[in-house]
């Protein structure tokens, strides 16, 4: 992501993976003000200035119907869809992560269209454990399985900010008929 102000260097990138989460703990340091202990991102200002070699080695992404984990230094990225099962991470109940995970080497195929889970189920099998450990100790709403607000989620939906889980029928999905803009009477 792009990040401009006072404090930072004009024209500056850096090739260490960031994620969304080092967005929020960067803005604390960047104003001046304390930061919580437990924060899931981690401040990028040492990065920005250059006082960290080391950085991360994985990166981490969890969506609504898919989460990834991507092996940056052996340029591997496992993508396995979300599985609504069990009622939630933290209380030790049954993984959010299964079904048929993805595995595509991105120095090879940045654009990740050689699947490559059959021929490799050892790196499978380790990403499936550390992208598992990652939503356990991360979980979301989504991740945990907790209850939502039904009138909340209709409208997100609404307005394309909500899906259904992988296998779902979503009623008014497109090529799906239902929600879908009718032909005015008497116009095919």
């Amino acid at each position: 992501f792009l990040l401009a102000g006072m404090g930072l260097p004009s024209g500056r990138r850096m090739p260490q993976p960031v994620e969304n989460v080092d967005l929020f703990p960067t803005l604390l340091h960047l104003a001046d003000l304390p930061s919580a202990e437990a924060l899931h991102g981690r401040d990028l200002v040492p990065l920005i200035a250059g006082e960290r070699a080391e950085w991360r080695g994985e990166t981490f992404s969890f969506v609504i119907h898919a989460a990834s984990v991507t092996d940056e230094e052996r340029s591997l990225k496992l993508v396995a869809p979300n599985i609504p099962v069990g009622a939630g991470m933290a209380n030790g109940t049954k993984q959010a992560i299964g079904g048929q995970a993805e595995l595509y080497d991105l120095a090879r195929d940045p654009f990740e269209r050689v699947d490559l889970a059959s021929s490799r189920s050892e790196e499978v099998e380790r990403l499936t454990e550390k992208l598992r450990a990652w939503v356990a100790r991360y979980p979301t709403s989504r991740s945990a399985r907790e209850e939502t607000d039904a009138e909340l989620d209709r409208q997100m939906r609404e307005h394309g900010y909500a899906g259904s889980w992988l296998g779902e029928e979503e009623q008014g999905a497109p090529g799906s008929g239902a929600g879908e803009p009718k032909a005015p009477d008497g116009g095919g």
